[in-house]
């Protein structure tokens, strides 16, 4: 058998043409293969353009050989989540595989760095995922190559496996390994592929293990590394049994087969905590506070001696006494004077936190005087109630799930210690949007506002004044 003719394009150059397709542009490329998006003229449908490119570590011959599997154990599939091919052949001198082209791009360009995926839509990845290697091991396939990046996702329900530049038939696979390529992908290829040992369906398991993992914690199984729940606390302990066992360095310590993988990880998965609905910034507060309401509730007893009561308005009008933020007829009905410390001590609390939000009302709107700025007293009083009631019971609430969702009397007594806390986040929130809006407002415009005599409060006020009532008054923080 004589020698296939060594491919001339190179990855950066134009691809010859294929008749009947019109070549449109490059979407990805690899050591071995450079892909393009292409038009079927007369279908007027796109398909992905999959062009062998020489490699200087492997002999033409081998690629091509390469090549040439991986295009007809393709073909000998037809799974809803692995990608279909459409033909083989060359345009002249160069080998290309025609494939279904998969417009959402791969499972990579989805994942965020050290940031975990929610775990229902894990899920819906690796069930199908699962599934397809699944039915390649029943047909004899080994795909010894999976990873993110060879998992296209068609939408958000349907990925599809793709590449199997390296897939053997079971059994087979040694002649085509020995330069040094074929090996897999450090971080998903399985020890006993890696090492050149001999590989069956488990090395599959591995790697869509690996990719789970990932998945689930933001991080890659590389080296010594910790269960997921390390990384990710959401996660029930049955799901770090599940992965730990099919990342077993010995093939027999993992599960017999990938479906049974598949199964036990979704139903581990199934009692995962749902990630928190609060925004991301949100989440990382509530971790580092987590470390604080310990000592919280320590020493929420003593706290309300320690907080005084909120000053009272001084003469009527004016920015002088800041009458849009501080007054005493205004207050929440619980800072009457509660029996129970732990409820002094939330309700003192409360409304300094309405107070301050208040304040940030004010500066918002340009820090306005005299008729305009008791004209948005009330309103900017009422809303902040509004706001501050709502956060904390937000922030309370994700307080709450992340510590186990305790019920009964154990739920009881988290209740205030969470309440407390809760007004540490939102407290530290305020100040610096605060400073942010005192920044801005120094840095505006340097003319006079006018006098509200016209009833409408004024924008901005010119930073002389601003300095003056910083000195004269304190805020709302001091």
């Amino acid at each position: 058998m004589s020698r296939a003719p060594s491919p001339i394009f190179r990855i950066g150059q134009t691809p010859p043409a294929i008749p009947g397709y019109e070549l449109l542009h490059p979407v990805g490329q690899g050591g071995m293969a450079e892909v393009y998006v292409a038009r079927q003229l007369a279908l007027g449908r796109l398909v992905a353009v999959k062009f062998l490119v020489p490699d200087a570590e492997v002999e033409p011959h081998e690629a091509l050989e390469r090549f040439r599997r991986e295009a007809e154990l393709m073909a000998r599939v037809s799974h809803p989540n692995i990608v279909s091919v459409f033909d083989f052949g060359c345009a002249g001198n160069q080998p290309y595989l025609m494939m279904e082209y998969i417009e959402g791009g791969n499972l990579r360009g989805r994942m965020t760095p050290h940031e975990p995926a929610d775990a229902g839509d894990v899920r819906s990845v690796l069930n199908p995922v699962c599934e397809a290697l699944s039915y390649l091991h029943r047909q004899g396939i080994l795909h010894r190559d999976l990873k993110p990046e060879n998992i296209l996702m068609h939408d958000e329900i349907n990925p599809k496996v793709a590449d199997f530049g390296i897939a053997v038939l079971r059994g087979g696979g040694s002649t085509l390994t020995r330069t040094g390529h074929g090996l897999g992908t450090l971080g998903y290829v399985a020890p006993e592929q890696q090492y050149r040992l001999r590989v069956d369906e488990r090395a599959d398991q591995y790697s869509l293990a690996a990719i789970a993992y990932e998945l689930l914690t933001g991080e890659k199984a590389l080296g010594v590394f910790k269960p997921p729940s390390h990384h990710n606390a959401r996660l029930d302990p049955r799901v770090d049994e599940v992965i730990m066992r099919a990342l077993q360095e010995e093939p027999s310590e993992r599960y017999p087969s990938i479906r049974e993988f598949g199964e036990a990880l979704d139903k581990a998965l199934v009692v995962v905590r749902p990630q928190s609905r609060w925004p991301r910034p949100l989440t990382r507060s509530l971790a580092i506070l987590a470390v604080l309401v310990a000592a919280l509730a320590t020493i929420a007893i003593a706290w309300p001696g320690m907080t005084g009561r909120l000053a009272t308005s001084e003469a009527s009008g004016g920015i002088g006494n800041e009458s849009a933020v501080r007054t005493t007829k205004s207050q929440p009905a619980t800072a009457s004077g509660p029996n129970d410390p732990g409820d002094r001590a939330l309700a003192e609390g409360q409304s300094k936190l309405v107070e301050l939000r208040a304040y940030l009302s004010w500066i918002e709107q340009g820090k306005p005087e005299g008729d305009a700025g008791q004209a948005v007293e009330k309103t900017n009083w009422t809303e902040a109630e509004r706001i501050v009631s709502e956060q904390i019971e937000k922030i309370a609430f994700s307080i709450w799930k992340s510590s186990g969702e305790p019920t009964g009397e154990a739920g009881r007594r988290a209740e205030n210690v969470n309440r407390l806390a809760a007004q540490q986040v939102l407290r530290t929130q305020l100040d610096e949007a605060i400073s942010r809006a005192e920044q801005k407002a120094t840095q505006g415009p340097q003319t006079r506002a006018p006098k509200a005599a016209q009833g409408s409060p004024t924008p901005t006020a010119d930073a002389s004044s601003q300095h003056t009532d910083a000195k004269d008054n304190k805020s709302p923080r001091e």
